[in-house]
């Protein structure tokens, strides 16, 4: 069966599968112990997945992958209540449940996978910021075994949870992790007045990197610690799957021009993406070919932040703009940390 999967036939196939019953409580998702390190909003996610506009005010995310902190169950049952970590700027969300078929066709390099179809619709809420809120919830969710290479007619049957962010100005809890897999949709399926089981997937773009911040209690019906395949080129019936990006980080400078104060300028910087560390330094006029440095400074805030960021002009700074009463420098940003590109700015200094 190819990418173009018909859902009502997958999911008759994968009905023959049963699983024996269990009755103790189990856990699963992230590690909340610690804030997530990135917030971006939706309309930053979709940037960085060169989602063109327009994407829609809200998105909703889920976590795939092999690590503990996958956001599919240990098996089949019923999240009972689920834990978001919410960053400094949360706002309305809601607590959904994805699901993705995989079948093998063969060929081990190239299985059947489709998804995300949206299953259910969970509560609405608003969390705390900075803090973990719980949710009460009655979800049941499905994960079957994975079949035998040699099985080419039953389909695997695995749901997730995902959280959909309900505006544009929301902080998407997200935390870095290596090998997660992470299907923003936009706008959410509340923003676009889904009924559930949805029978066609969701539009869906492939993130890399980055893990959801949320974990759930489970009580299960079937038989735990069921290792689910994760999906590795879902099959959207001819929606669009989009590149493998890395959410990192990017700096803003709104202001082009800046005044000169006790041999230095005073930056207004804006974080988007993931947390901003790095370094900017003021060259000379070139571009990329700028190799004279003129001052520098380092910066560290949040995704998400705003800050002023104060740079000092050496003694070749100063005496250049003692010299005239404005010079244009290349402003240079260079990232520590999270992969994100350098940028080049043009900056004029004024006495």
């Amino acid at each position: 069966m190819g990418r173009n999967v018909i859902r009502a036939a997958l999911l008759l196939a994968a009905a023959i599968i049963a699983m024996p019953a269990s009755a103790s409580a189990l856990t699963f998702g992230a590690d909340l112990s610690g804030p997530p390190v990135q917030t971006p909003t939706c309309p930053q996610i979709a940037a960085a997945v060169a989602v063109l506009p327009p994407a829609g005010p809200s998105c909703m995310v889920t976590f795939l992958g092999t690590s503990p902190a996958t956001l599919s169950p240990p098996g089949s049952g019923t999240a009972t209540a689920v834990r978001v970590r919410a960053g400094a700027n949360p706002g309305p969300m809601r607590i959904n449940v994805v699901r993705f078929l995989f079948q093998q066709t063969g060929d081990p390099a190239r299985p059947s996978s489709a998804g995300p179809f949206l299953e259910a619709y969970g509560p609405q809420f608003t969390p705390a910021a900075n803090a973990v809120t719980t949710v009460p919830t009655s979800l049941a969710m499905t994960v079957t075994g994975t079949p035998d290479p040699s099985d080419l007619k039953t389909v695997q049957v695995i749901d997730f949870l995902a959280l959909e962010i309900l505006g544009s100005n929301i902080g998407v809890p997200l935390y870095k992790v290596d090998g997660a897999l992470t299907y923003p949709v936009f706008p959410g399926p509340t923003g676009q007045s889904l009924a559930a089981p949805s029978p066609n997937a969701l539009t869906s773009f492939t993130t890399a990197g980055a893990g959801v911040g949320m974990s759930a209690d489970f009580e299960p019906s079937g038989n735990p610690n069921v290792t689910p395949t994760p999906p590795t080129s879902p099959g959207t019936g001819g929606q669009a799957t989009g590149p493998t990006t890395l959410i990192t980080p990017k700096l803003l400078l709104p202001a082009t021009t800046a005044r000169l104060r006790d041999g230095g300028v005073s930056l207004p910087i804006t974080c988007q993406g993931a947390d901003c560390a790095g370094l900017i330094q003021l060259l000379s006029r070139g571009g990329a070919a700028a190799t004279t440095t003129y001052g520098s400074a380092k910066f560290t805030l949040k995704a998400g932040a705003k800050k002023q960021v104060r740079i000092k002009l050496n003694a070749k700074g100063r005496a250049l703009v003692k010299r005239r009463k404005k010079v244009t420098f290349t402003a240079k940003v260079t990232f520590s940390k999270g992969g994100g590109a350098t940028q080049r700015f043009t900056l004029t200094v004024k006495r």
